[in-house]
Protein backbone atom coordinates (compact mmCIF):
# COMPACT_ATOMS: atom_id res chain seq x y z
CA UNK A 1 0.00 0.00 0.00
CA UNK A 2 2.98 2.33 0.71
CA UNK A 3 4.45 2.05 -2.16
CA UNK A 4 0.89 2.49 -4.18
CA UNK A 5 0.97 5.79 -2.32
CA UNK A 6 4.56 7.32 -3.19
CA UNK A 7 3.09 6.59 -6.91
CA UNK A 8 0.71 9.58 -6.41
CA UNK A 9 2.78 11.81 -4.04
CA UNK A 10 4.78 14.37 -4.90
CA UNK A 11 7.19 15.91 -2.47
CA UNK A 12 8.34 19.36 -4.24
CA UNK A 13 8.83 23.30 -3.84
CA UNK A 14 6.64 25.73 -3.78
CA UNK A 15 6.55 29.48 -4.73
CA UNK A 16 5.69 32.18 -2.08
CA UNK A 17 4.78 35.38 -2.91
CA UNK A 18 3.83 38.50 -0.77
CA UNK A 19 2.04 41.48 -1.06
CA UNK A 20 3.32 44.20 0.91
CA UNK A 21 1.61 48.11 1.90
CA UNK A 22 -0.90 49.70 3.69
CA UNK A 23 -3.39 47.39 1.85
CA UNK A 24 -1.74 44.39 1.43
CA UNK A 25 -4.92 42.77 -0.12
CA UNK A 26 -4.99 44.02 -3.11
CA UNK A 27 -0.65 45.07 -3.24
CA UNK A 28 1.16 43.96 -6.37
CA UNK A 29 2.72 40.75 -5.19
CA UNK A 30 6.45 40.42 -5.49
CA UNK A 31 8.16 37.04 -5.30
CA UNK A 32 9.48 36.02 -2.03
CA UNK A 33 11.19 32.52 -2.86
CA UNK A 34 11.25 29.04 -3.57
CA UNK A 35 11.10 26.32 -0.27
CA UNK A 36 13.19 23.81 -0.05
CA UNK A 37 10.46 21.01 0.25
CA UNK A 38 6.64 22.53 0.02
CA UNK A 39 5.30 24.69 2.86
CA UNK A 40 3.52 23.55 6.26
CA UNK A 41 0.45 24.83 7.29
CA UNK A 42 -0.65 24.39 10.47
CA UNK A 43 -4.48 25.88 11.08
CA UNK A 44 -5.63 26.30 14.39
CA UNK A 45 -9.53 25.83 15.72
CA UNK A 46 -10.14 27.68 18.57
CA UNK A 47 -12.76 26.22 20.47
CA UNK A 48 -13.66 26.89 24.46
CA UNK A 49 -15.64 24.70 26.82
CA UNK A 50 -19.03 26.60 28.02
CA UNK A 51 -19.57 25.12 31.48
CA UNK A 52 -23.11 24.69 32.89
CA UNK A 53 -23.97 23.82 36.36
CA UNK A 54 -27.00 22.13 34.55
CA UNK A 55 -24.74 19.47 32.90
CA UNK A 56 -22.08 18.86 35.92
CA UNK A 57 -19.50 20.61 33.26
CA UNK A 58 -18.84 21.19 30.17
CA UNK A 59 -22.18 21.88 28.00
CA UNK A 60 -21.39 23.12 24.95
CA UNK A 61 -18.35 24.49 23.00
CA UNK A 62 -17.72 28.55 21.33
CA UNK A 63 -16.09 28.93 18.42
CA UNK A 64 -13.31 32.14 18.46
CA UNK A 65 -11.45 32.91 15.29
CA UNK A 66 -9.03 30.31 14.00
CA UNK A 67 -5.59 31.34 13.04
CA UNK A 68 -2.56 29.49 11.19
CA UNK A 69 0.99 28.33 11.95
CA UNK A 70 3.03 28.58 8.78
CA UNK A 71 6.44 27.02 8.31
CA UNK A 72 9.36 26.59 5.04
CA UNK A 73 12.88 26.68 4.18
CA UNK A 74 13.90 28.96 1.83
CA UNK A 75 16.35 27.53 -0.82
CA UNK A 76 15.93 30.62 -3.53
CA UNK A 77 14.83 33.88 -2.17
CA UNK A 78 14.73 37.47 -3.20
CA UNK A 79 16.65 39.49 0.15
CA UNK A 80 15.20 42.57 -0.37
CA UNK A 81 11.86 40.97 0.01
CA UNK A 82 13.25 38.78 2.55
CA UNK A 83 14.21 41.64 4.69
CA UNK A 84 11.17 43.69 3.91
CA UNK A 85 9.16 41.49 6.04
CA UNK A 86 11.61 40.88 8.60
CA UNK A 87 11.07 44.84 9.19
CA UNK A 88 7.46 44.92 8.58
CA UNK A 89 7.29 47.00 11.63
CA UNK A 90 8.03 50.10 9.85
CA UNK A 91 11.96 49.65 11.91
CA UNK A 92 14.92 49.27 10.46
CA UNK A 93 15.73 45.25 10.67
CA UNK A 94 16.60 44.34 13.68
CA UNK A 95 15.38 47.42 15.75
CA UNK A 96 12.71 46.94 17.89
CA UNK A 97 9.40 48.21 16.93
CA UNK A 98 6.75 49.82 19.53
CA UNK A 99 5.54 48.50 22.05
CA UNK A 100 2.25 47.41 22.26
CA UNK A 101 1.88 48.99 18.55
CA UNK A 102 -1.59 47.22 17.11
CA UNK A 103 -0.41 45.16 14.14
CA UNK A 104 -3.19 45.24 11.82
CA UNK A 105 -4.33 48.28 12.20
CA UNK A 106 -1.38 50.04 11.18
CA UNK A 107 -0.62 47.71 8.14
CA UNK A 108 2.51 45.99 9.77
CA UNK A 109 1.70 42.64 8.52
CA UNK A 110 1.54 40.94 5.02
CA UNK A 111 -0.37 39.02 2.48
CA UNK A 112 1.06 35.55 1.61
CA UNK A 113 0.45 33.81 -1.66
CA UNK A 114 1.48 29.73 -1.94
CA UNK A 115 1.63 28.23 -4.97
CA UNK A 116 1.86 24.28 -5.15
CA UNK A 117 2.00 22.05 -7.97
CA UNK A 118 -2.67 21.56 -7.14
CA UNK A 119 -3.13 24.56 -5.36
CA UNK A 120 -2.59 28.08 -4.35
CA UNK A 121 -3.69 29.43 -0.85
CA UNK A 122 -3.32 33.07 -0.17
CA UNK A 123 -3.14 34.28 4.02
CA UNK A 124 -4.68 38.19 4.01
CA UNK A 125 -2.64 39.07 7.27
CA UNK A 126 0.81 37.37 8.08
CA UNK A 127 3.75 38.51 10.17
CA UNK A 128 6.95 36.51 10.97
CA UNK A 129 6.52 34.85 14.45
CA UNK A 130 8.48 32.29 16.18
CA UNK A 131 11.71 30.80 15.52
CA UNK A 132 13.37 32.18 12.48
CA UNK A 133 16.74 30.42 11.55
CA UNK A 134 20.12 32.44 10.52
CA UNK A 135 22.64 29.93 9.67
CA UNK A 136 25.98 32.10 8.66
CA UNK A 137 28.55 30.44 6.60
CA UNK A 138 30.79 30.45 3.85
CA UNK A 139 28.19 27.76 1.69
CA UNK A 140 24.71 28.52 0.83
CA UNK A 141 22.29 27.67 3.25
CA UNK A 142 18.65 27.38 2.87
CA UNK A 143 16.37 30.07 5.35
CA UNK A 144 14.60 28.58 8.06
CA UNK A 145 11.11 31.10 8.68
CA UNK A 146 7.91 30.79 10.23
CA UNK A 147 4.72 32.83 10.12
CA UNK A 148 1.64 33.77 11.49
CA UNK A 149 -1.52 34.10 9.74
CA UNK A 150 -4.99 35.42 11.90
CA UNK A 151 -8.43 36.78 10.58
CA UNK A 152 -7.71 40.99 10.98
CA UNK A 153 -11.10 42.37 12.18
CA UNK A 154 -10.78 46.26 11.81
CA UNK A 155 -11.74 48.44 15.09
CA UNK A 156 -14.42 49.17 12.97
CA UNK A 157 -15.79 46.37 12.57
CA UNK A 158 -18.95 45.00 14.52
CA UNK A 159 -18.72 41.17 13.98
CA UNK A 160 -16.09 38.70 12.67
CA UNK A 161 -18.18 36.93 10.82
CA UNK A 162 -17.37 36.38 7.57
CA UNK A 163 -13.86 37.70 7.42
CA UNK A 164 -11.40 35.47 6.14
CA UNK A 165 -8.44 33.53 7.15
CA UNK A 166 -7.07 32.26 4.02
CA UNK A 167 -8.84 30.93 0.45
CA UNK A 168 -7.18 28.25 -1.91
CA UNK A 169 -7.93 27.83 -5.38
CA UNK A 170 -6.96 24.40 -7.28
CA UNK A 171 -5.10 25.48 -10.19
Amino acid sequence: MAQAAQLFHVNGPAVLSVGLGTNPASSPLLQLGVSEDGVDIQMNEKLDVVPSDAAGGPAELQRFPSDANISFSLVAYDLAVLQTIRRINGQAEGVQGSPGRLVGSNGDSFRLVIASTDEIWRFLFCVPRGNQGFKLSSKYTAHRMSLYAWSFVPATANTAQGISLYDHVNA
